[in-house]
């Protein structure tokens, strides 16, 4: 992500005016059990955008796409015979919300939360900058909320190694203003529309 100095109000602005972005925000699912489930749920309670939520299930067997079917009804699910993968499954996602007037995609992995303000947070360094591609959230350890998995990610000194930022870091701070990093962890990230369409 990049540094902004902007203000923090715009995007809460645009909400209330009735200028929310519309985000499509794909799930990916493989037998996620209970925790698919706290992934949606912390979606429902995000702040900052409007648009629909598709659940691309990669050939579960753990009876979670029924529990997702009965508990969010409102989501759209689609259903893949057998596991493609993180790249495809999310692919698949990205192809069918394309139809939509989306202008945003944000890719979430089935066994992530979103804390209330962490979309609105994304959107707010999209609209600081329209130069911006990818942008992705800080992401804490759910067994210790205080402690960072990563805050993005970097080349090494040595080809095709890569390397987490901030990995078992306290979040004491160090780590809260945006930046530009080499990559964004797959787990959690939002794309502009714009780079999907790109050729």
């Amino acid at each position: 992500m990049q540094s902004v100095d902007r203000d923090e109000g715009q995007v809460h602005r645009k909400c209330m005016e009735g200028e929310t972005p519309k985000v499509s925000i794909v799930v990916l699912n493989y037998n996620g059990g209970a925790d698919v489930l706290c992934c949606l749920r912390s979606i429902e309670d995000s702040e900052g955008a409007t648009g629909h939520i598709i659940l691309v299930d990669n050939g579960s067997s753990d009876g979670s796409v029924g529990s997702i079917e009965k508990q969010f009804p409102g989501v759209e699910v689609l259903l893949n015979r057998d596991n493609l993968g993180y790249c495809e499954g999310n692919n698949v996602g990205l192809r069918h919300g394309l139809s939509r007037d989306s202008g945003y995609f944000l890719l979430l992995n089935d066994d992530a939360t979103l804390e209330t303000d962490a979309l609105l947070r994304m959107l707010e360094a999209f609209e600081s900058d329209p130069g911006l591609g990818v942008v992705g959230p800080k992401i804490l350890l759910e067994e210790e909320p205080g402690r960072l998995w990563a805050a993005g990610g970097e080349f090494t000194f040595r080809p095709n190694v890569l390397s987490l930022i901030g990995t078992g870091e306290i979040d004491d701070g160090r780590f809260d203003q945006p930046r530009k990093v080499d990559f964004v962890p797959g787990c959690a990230l939002l794309v502009r529309r714009e780079v999907l369409e790109k050729d």
